[in-house]
C-alpha cells in the first residue's frame, strides 16, 4: 500500500496528521507546522489512487464522498489507526489523515490539572470539552471515558463521527456508535440510546438545539453526559449553547436547565514547546458551583470570567493562568503565551508583574 509508507514515516517523525493534495509534495505536520515528506510532487492519478486504496470497495463511503465532496471514515494503516478525510478541491481529490494513538492515553499524561481526572467521578449531569480542530477535544473525552471503563460497572454508548478510539475490555460495557453507518445522525442516536439502558453517554459534537436540549433532559434525568464545542473560551460555551434558544421564554427555561445540569466546562489548546520538540496542553475550566448556576440563571456570563480568576479553590482557572504556569516552567516562550490567551494585552501585563 501506498499510504503505508507515507504513514510510517509520518509515525516515526511523531506528526499528527499527513495531507496529499494535487501537484504539492506530501506533507506531514510535526508540534502544528507543516512540513514535506519529500520532494515527490503529487498528480490527479497519484491522489486518486490514494483515495481508492483507502476506500477500497465500500460502496457507502463511495457514495458519501460524490453526494457530499468529502467523506470521513477510520481505518488501520498496518498498525496504526487513522482518521481519513478524503474530499474534493478545484475537481481533484485531496486526502488530510489524522494518525491516532495505538492505545487510549492516560489522563495523567495529557498534562491536564488533576481536577479533570474528577470528571470520572461525576454521577450525573452534563460535561463538555471544547477548544479547536485539532486541540485534543477527542483524546481528552476518550482518556476520560477510559478511567471510568477502568472503575466503574456501567453502560457507556458513544455516539462518534467517526469512531476514533477503542475502547478495551474494562468494567464497563461500552458500545459505539457510527454516525452513517450504526445510526442516522446524532438526534436519532441520541434518542436511541435513552432507551437502551445508558449510564453514561458521549455524544461526539452538539450541533443543533434539538441535540442540546436532549442532552440536557438526558443529564437531568441521572445520566452523564459528555460532549464538545468548538467555542474560543470555557464560558463561551455556555453563551453558544443559549444562542440556539433565541425564543425569551425558551432562553430562560433553557438557562434553568443548564444551570442545573452543566457540571463543568474544559477548554484546551495545543501550544507548541519553547525547545520546538512537541506541544504542550494549556486549558481553562470552569467548574459549576451554586455561585456560577446563579450566574447562568441570571444570564450573567460576561462574570464568569471574574469568576474562574478569583474562585480556584474550587477547581476553576483562566487559560492566561495556565499560560503564565507553563512559561514560568520554562514550557513556552513569552510570545506563545500572549498568541494563544484570551488577550494578548492583558496576557502581557501579567507577565511582567510574575
Amino acid at each position: 500500500m501506498q499510504s503505508y509508507k507515507w504513514i510510517i514515516i509520518a509515525s516515526r517523525h511523531r506528526a499528527s496528521d499527513v495531507h496529499f493534495s494535487v501537484n504539492e509534495h506530501p506533507k506531514c505536520r510535526i508540534d502544528g507546522a507543516l512540513r514535506n515528506m519529500d520532494q515527490t510532487v503529487l498528480n490527479r492519478q497519484d491522489c486518486l489512487a490514494l483515495a481508492k486504496e483507502l476506500i477500497g470497495e465500500n460502496r457507502t463511503l463511495i457514495k458519501k464522498l460524490r453526494q457530499n465532496g468529502s467523506v470521513d471514515f477510520t481505518r488501520d494503516i498496518g498498525k496504526i489507526r487513522c482518521r481519513i478525510n478524503i474530499y474534493f478541491q478545484r475537481g481533484s481529490l485531496a486526502l488530510a489523515i489524522r494518525l491516532l494513538s495505538e492505545a487510549i492515553p492516560g489522563l495523567e499524561t495529557l498534562g491536564l490539572p488533576a481536577i479533570v481526572s474528577r470528571f470520572a467521578e461525576i454521577q450525573k449531569g452534563l460535561v463538555l470539552i471544547c477548544g479547536p480542530t485539532g486541540s485534543g477535544k477527542s483524546t481528552t473525552l476518550a482518556s476520560i471515558l477510559n478511567q471510568i471503563n477502568k472503575i466503574k460497572p456501567v453502560h457507556m454508548i458513544t455516539l462518534e463521527d467517526p469512531i476514533e478510539y477503542l475502547y478495551p475490555k474494562g468494567k464497563a460495557m461500552v458500545h459505539q456508535r457510527e454516525i452513517g453507518r450504526d445510526v442516522i445522525n446524532y438526534r436519532q442516536g441520541l434518542r436511541a440510546a435513552l432507551r437502551e439502558d445508558p449510564d453514561v453517554l458521549l455524544i461526539g459534537e452538539m450541533r443543533d438545539a434539538e441535540t442540546v436540549k436532549i442532552a440536557l433532559e438526558a443529564a437531568e434525568t441521572g445520566h452523564l453526559i459528555f460532549s464538545t464545542l468548538h467555542t474560543p473560551t470555557a464560558d463561551g460555551a455556555i453563551d453558544r449553547i443559549l444562542s440556539l434558544f433565541p425564543e425569551h421564554n425558551q432562553a430562560a427555561q433553557m438557562r434553568q436547565v443548564l444551570s442545573m445540569n452543566l457540571k463543568a466546562v474544559l477548554w484546551q489548546q495545543l501550544l507548541p514547546k519553547k525547545d520546538q520538540k512537541g506541544r504542550v496542553c494549556a486549558s481553562e475550566i470552569l467548574v459549576v458551583t451554586s455561585a456560577v448556576q446563579n450566574l447562568i440563571r441570571q444570564n450573567a456570563q460576561e462574570q464568569l470570567y471574574n469568576y474562574m480568576l478569583t474562585e480556584r479553590r474550587f477547581g476553576s482557572q483562566t487559560m492566561e493562568a495556565d499560560l503564565i504556569r507553563l512559561w514560568k516552567n520554562g514550557e513556552i516562550s513569552e510570545q506563545t503565551a500572549v498568541t494563544f490567551a484570551r488577550d494578548g494585552k492583558r496576557m502581557q501585563a501579567a507577565l511582567k508583574k510574575s
